[in-house]
């Protein structure tokens, strides 16, 4: 596991439901499922071969009983049916992450999301502060010589 998952994954508490948008090859499910103790992770996936990867890897550590996987585009989806305790988006520009939080299907209800992105942090700044969110925790993470926000947000009820 790399240090940008590392760190994502320490932000998570034991027995949380999270989903991983774009969970490419699971490595954050398998973290939290053997290490961390999560109760249940959604992984979701919009292209065939990360989502084919993310199930190889499951199987491989037989933890797809611990797992709903999708193959679909970001939180629209009609799979996720349990209060989401974190909703992680990580390994994308700026622009994605906006485009699939204001996409989301409104009947998901997320506590908390984590956010890594790898580009255009202002925009997303701008659209979080827009639409109901608070930074609750932020740090920046150095991997491989390249900084990369992390940031951990609320939707704050209005």
């Amino acid at each position: 596991m790399n240090k940008r998952l590392g760190a994502i994954s320490q932000l998570i508490k034991p027995q949380s439901v999270v989903a991983d948008i774009g969970s490419d090859h699971a490595f954050l499910a398998i973290d939290l499922l053997t290490k961390r103790e999560a109760q249940h992770v959604y992984n979701i996936e919009i292209n065939a071969l990360p989502y084919k990867n993310t199930i190889n890897n499951l199987q491989k550590h037989a933890l797809l009983d611990r797992t709903t996987n999708i193959l679909g585009n970001g939180l629209q989806t009609n799979a996720i049916t349990q209060l989401i305790d974190v909703c992680v988006i990580s390994g994308m520009g700026g622009l994605n992450m906006i485009k699939i939080l204001s996409e989301a299907n409104p009947t998901i209800k997320i506590k908390q999301f984590i956010l890594m992105p790898n580009n255009n942090v202002i925009r997303l700044r701008a659209y979080l502060v827009q639409n109901g969110y608070k930074v609750i925790y932020e740090e920046n993470i150095i991997d491989r010589k390249r900084s990369y926000p992390l940031m951990q947000i609320i939707p704050i009820q209005i």
